[in-house]
């Protein structure tokens, strides 16, 4: 079990040059990471994706590489759902034609491959953007790009075993955008300067031109809100936000700030204010960004990550969970570092606990009054069935990856150990119980309770990221006579009462010998096991009334470890 504080800064040593980073988050709050290997696709050598699944405490699970035979397979986003089955949306590129085909590959938590298919929906090129994932259904957004006709965007709505449901296209294609699911069931995507807004069915609501630019900028992927959809833009070396209701109407904008040209990813926070994570631009370099943005549109509080060790961040991706866990994963700046082996990073922090030693969010201001123009403007789309043909599937592989971490917080969890002492008597027992259900036995027994009877140590074990807690129980016994209680007068008349001699022990006897005879020395009962018990009787028969003697004698190990030799003789009653 993980506590959500444990904050941690590294750096990925693999893959090199990945450039394509992603992001997303099981229900359990475990983290996948992946990335692409960012070597050009050449013929005849494989090239694929990385993926990393971590838990609360930033601790690898499992990492693997996924790569094709013959050529390259790309991934573009990763979609998770509520079984934890994993969903990665990409292309694959053969490198003979030099055609890239959308790729859709689904995956169990652990990583295995379940089922994988590849679509063609047009005799051109066909483009991937983005992937998501609602209800049951996938959405996939790309283009196609037909070698003779005009472009199109391309919707397809999968279910979870990629069967498409149905595949649409609407024109004409700008350029690249994101789309997402809503959760109407419907879908919303951007095609350049346009966005769309469909039904459940794929049928168009509105279309809407995002006008008062001279020439084409991006826009962010849209974050749903309650009321509609929050943007981000970026033009001039300026970054701002607005909001689209889910008519088409735009209904505020935000104050400008300087931004790297990398558009905010953007989550919801418990009060309904947005978490956007960004790149800043000052005489240092690029560093990561939170911004907090009120529902309304006002731009609360900006906080800029201190460090000594040089980011120079390019694309970040967020999640947030439970509404205060933040993880980004992200590279440092393609154009910056061009030609140059670059390296992913890995930051986990929480919003509601103080910073660790090694990094800080530092707060800072520096927006400024938005008097830019933005409108929206009805758009004129075109939209039609687009049929997908199934293509062929060279064999998918992946293989255990090693990658490891350079540590910028270092850190070692502390220990705090608790004790239970007990004294039991010599024929007591102990019933012990795990402190907790995030507690394990670390001699490996699986029970949550354990009953003892002899002295010793039984250890329970609670691992945390900043704890690992050992609640210790030690029992002790006193030195208890090896052999309990053998009455000195037997009465086998059926009455309940020492109907029977019984012998039993405290000790392990390595070996043991019992013996009962008569005054003249004839063998009565004897037993070289415990427990035993004699009844008296010699050979089913009752013996006569009268003395006997019991000669016992053993080597042992008391509960303390021990060791005692015995050997006894006692006199023994018999009456009936």
């Amino acid at each position: 079990m993980c506590i959500r504080d444990r904050s941690y800064f590294r750096i990925v040593d693999q893959p090199e040059n990945g450039f394509f980073q992603r992001i997303e988050q099981f229900p359990n709050g475990d983290i996948l990471v992946g990335d692409a290997h960012g070597t050009p696709p050449i013929p005849g050598i494989p090239n694929g994706f990385f993926l990393m699944r971590l838990n609360e405490c930033g601790e690898v699970l499992w990492q693997k590489d996924f790569r094709d035979r013959t050529n390259m397979i790309m991934l573009s986003q990763i979609a998770i759902d509520e079984a934890e089955n994993i969903y990665i949306f990409g292309f694959y590129f053969d490198t003979g034609p030099g055609k890239p085909i959308p790729d859709i590959l689904k995956l169990s938590g652990d990583g295995q491959i379940l089922t994988h298919r590849r679509f063609e929906g047009a005799p051109g090129r066909d483009f991937v953007y983005s992937l998501d994932y609602h209800n049951g259904q996938l959405y996939t957004y790309g283009a196609l790009a037909s070698l003779n006709n005009p472009e199109f965007c391309n919707l397809m709505i999968l279910d979870t075993n990629l069967n498409i449901i149905q595949s649409k296209k609407y024109g004409p294609y700008e350029a690249y955008g994101e789309g997402i699911a809503l959760q109407n069931g419907g879908a919303l995507m951007v095609n350049g300067m346009t966005v769309l807004q469909v039904d459940p069915n794929g049928q168009l609501n509105w279309a809407r031109t995002i006008t008062g630019f001279t020439n084409y900028v991006s826009t962010s992927i849209p974050h749903e809100v309650a009321g509609g959809t929050i943007h981000a833009v970026s033009f001039g070396g300026l970054t701002w936000f607005f909001k689209i209701d889910s008519n088409g109407n735009l209904l505020w904008q935000s104050d400008q700030f300087p931004a790297h040209y990398h558009l905010p990813e953007m989550e919801t926070l418990p009060n309904g204010d947005i978490l956007a994570i960004y790149n800043d631009d000052d005489t240092t370099g690029f560093h990561p960004v939170w911004l907090r943005l009120s529902s309304s549109g006002e731009i609360l509080s900006q906080n800029r990550l201190q460090t000594t060790y040089p980011i120079n961040s390019g694309f970040i991706g967020v999640t947030l969970y439970e509404g205060e866990r933040v993880n980004l994963f992200g590279n440092a700046d393609v154009d910056l570092f061009a030609g140059l082996l670059r390296k992913d990073f890995m930051l986990q922090f929480n919003l509601n606990a103080p910073p660790p030693d090694c990094f800080s969010f530092e707060p800072f201001s520096d927006t400024q009054p938005n008097t830019f123009n933005l409108g929206l403007q009805a758009a004129t789309i075109t939209e039609a069935n687009a049929p997908m043909v199934e293509s062929p599937l060279p064999a998918v592989y992946d293989s255990i990856a090693t990658s490891s971490f350079n540590e910028i917080c270092p850190f070692e969890p502390s220990i705090e150990e608790i004790r239970q002492d007990t004294l039991m008597e010599c024929d007591g027992e102990w019933l012990i119980e795990l402190p907790g259900p995030s507690f394990i036995w670390s001699d490996g027994y699986q029970g949550q309770t354990r009953i003892e009877t002899k002295a010793g140590e039984w250890t329970a074990i609670q691992y945390e990221c900043h704890t690992k807690v050992r609640h210790i129980f030690h029992l002790e016994k006193p030195d208890c006579d090896c052999l309990e209680n053998i009455s000195n007068v037997l009465t086998p008349n059926g009455d309940g009462i020492n109907d029977a001699l019984i012998f039993q022990s405290n000790c392990n006897f390595d070996f043991v010998e019992i013996m009962v005879f008569d005054r003249w020395g004839r063998s009565m009962f004897t037993a070289t096991q415990l427990p035993a018990a004699w009844d008296g009787t010699l050979g089913g028969n009752p013996v006569p009334e009268g003395v006997y003697y019991m000669a016992i004698r053993g080597v042992a190990a008391s509960d303390g470890g021990e060791i005692k030799e015995i050997s006894e003789v006692k006199n023994l009653t018999l009456m009936r």
